[in-house]
């Protein structure tokens, strides 16, 4: 860092701004580049916050035009970046001498990383084909404060057109709750939702405490079987009748149910017609004692009942 460059002190979740230019009648190509500079001690400041980079439209149009190139960066959408690695990189921005751009730089602690340390450095700085250009450092400094964890409870996994309902447990202070889906998009806002998920899905909660910005995230995976046993009845019932069994399978290629004698391992195969969703089993020659369903798929185990014969 040069004499030249400017020192802010700012707090986590404020938000710095950097002018991106320099004064000169000629173009220039700039790379900006993000450390932590050589004089790190204690914790890393990359892994202890999230940092968020927001380019203005000129230089959003500058890093698009020069082949989007970048290191140590995920491009979200509209301007902003996220840095994901150390020592990040947005290479080949293009600015005709009149032109200046600029970019904000946000920092949120995360509250499963952060430890002791209170202050971290960052620098921001400019460079062209002939070296250093110009930049500035931050000072970030962590309020110490009761930490929190998002929490979304277990894992679910329900049938087909079953509703869910996604719900995070409140952390006991003012924060905003946000849902993404497994591609990174917002899936919703608030507290909990309830809806019919089509598919497997992976949803992650962002927690945002509004008190000095600490965020944490934890996921919910969500199964959605498309096979399945709904219902084996009367059950329990006796072997001079027989059992219904309610299955949906539809959207198979193949499919059969196998019935196990849990004492002695004898199994019976039952193949099922895909077009109805019902199919009975006599229990008349049956020896009285548990047995397991199973519902097999394009070859592949599915679901399972016990079923007892009495």
């Amino acid at each position: 860092m040069k004499d030249e460059d400017l020192m802010l002190l700012v707090k986590q979740g404020d938000i710095g701004l950097v002018a991106i230019g320099k004064e000169t009648e000629e173009d220039k190509t700039i790379e900006l580049r993000f450390s932590e500079g050589n004089d790190l001690f204690g914790a890393s400041i990359f892994e202890d916050a999230e940092i968020r980079l927001k380019l203005d439209n000129l230089t959003l149009m500058k890093w698009q035009a020069g082949g989007e190139q970048q290191e140590g960066l995920e491009y979200i959408g509209d301007g902003l970046f996220l840095i994901t690695n150390e020592n990040p990189k947005l290479q080949n921005l293009t600015f005709e001498g009149s032109e200046r751009g600029s970019m904000h730089i946000g920092f949120n602690m995360l509250t499963e990383e952060v430890e002791d340390k209170v202050v971290y450095k960052f620098y921001a700085e400019q460079y062209d084909a002939e070296g250093f250009i110009g930049g500035e450092q931050y000072l970030i400094h962590r309020d110490e404060r009761n930490l929190f964890i998002a929490d979304v409870g277990v894992d679910e996994t329900i049938e087909e057109g079953e509703s869910i309902q996604l719900r995070a447990y409140l952390i006991g202070e003012a924060a905003t709750y946000k849902w993404y889906n497994q591609a990174g998009g917002l899936f919703f806002t608030g507290v909990d939702t309830t809806f019919v998920p089509e598919d497997d899905e992976v949803f992650t909660l962002e927690v945002t405490a509004h008190d000095a910005g600490y965020k944490d995230y934890d996921e919910k995976v969500v199964t959605v079987k498309h096979f399945f046993i709904s219902e084996v009845y009367p059950n329990p019932t006796n072997n001079q009748s027989s059992v219904t069994v309610n299955y949906e399978a539809s959207a198979a290629n193949s499919a059969y149910l196998v019935l196990t004698n849990m004492s002695t391992n004898v199994s019976i195969t039952y193949v099922l017609n895909l077009s109805h969703s019902t199919f009975s089993i006599q229990t008349s020659n049956l020896t009285p004692g548990s047995y397991q369903l199973q519902l097999n798929c394009n070859g592949q185990f599915q679901d399972s009942k016990t079923v007892i014969i009495n």
